[in-house]
């Protein structure tokens, strides 16, 4: 599990910020950034570790969009993240909400400890993993077919944790119906050219060494604890 402050701005490149049950109000006329934005293409899907305390991380999923959306062309990503729903002092439990932000900067965001990038199997949207976070997708095995919008963080030690089992959770499911890859295709970096290949050979200037990075896959980054880069 992970620990973060729910009072840091922990994207702060976000344009527009939505609660996953507002999806099914979107529509051309209403909502229509977040409308544009699940069902515009995405063309790389990432795994963000966001740098929020001391203590650990706050993970997200970030997309970015084949081609920029909304009116003036400045909506290039998303992300896809479970927060505090409001009302909960730090350190208690309290209900969370599947938050969508859509953002300008299609790099790594400027609060990430660490990006990994997965390859895209089939073409996919926004939309599609909402519906496989809403449970509601048909070729999700039985056992998966929970709504994860109902979830509820834990507090430890003045800390709210929560945020890296809900990710494993949700990953576990695109993975299941063959959205995305297991395998690390590779290192987000922080230029616009994103990927950065060369930094999947074993290296000591790397976040974590022990991992063999020529074979390393989801369960490998997931558990870590990144260090500012």
């Amino acid at each position: 599990m992970s620990s973060y402050n729910p009072a840091l701005n922990l994207t702060n490149d976000a344009i527009n910020v939505y609660d996953a049950r507002d999806v099914p109000s979107a529509t051309p006329q209403h909502l229509t950034d977040l409308y544009n934005a699940l069902h515009a293409k995405i063309n790389h899907f990432t795994v963000e570790f966001l740098q929020t305390n001391k203590v650990e991380p706050h993970v997200v999923f970030k997309v970015n969009f084949s081609s920029p959306i909304g009116p003036a062309g400045v909506i290039k990503s998303a992300t896809i993240s479970i927060e505090m729903s409001g009302g909960a002092a730090c350190g208690t439990r309290g209900p969370g909400a599947c938050r969508i932000e859509l953002c300008e900067f299609p790099g790594r965001t400027a609060r990430a400890r660490a990006g990994f990038q997965f390859g895209l199997v089939r073409r996919a949207t926004l939309a599609n993993m909402i519906q496989l976070i809403n449970g509601v997708c048909p070729e999700l095995p039985r056992t998966m077919r929970t709504d994860m919008k109902d979830f509820d963080f834990v507090g430890i030690n003045n800390s709210i944790t929560g945020c890296r089992d809900w990710i494993a959770q949700a990953f576990v499911r695109l993975h299941a119906v063959g959205l995305v890859d297991w395998a690390i295709q590779g290192i987000l970096g922080p230029d616009g050219q994103g990927l950065q290949r060369e930094s999947l050979q074993p290296s000591s200037r790397l976040p974590v060494t022990l991992i063999d990075w020529r074979g390393a896959g989801f369960h490998d980054v997931i558990g870590k604890v990144f260090e500012p880069p």
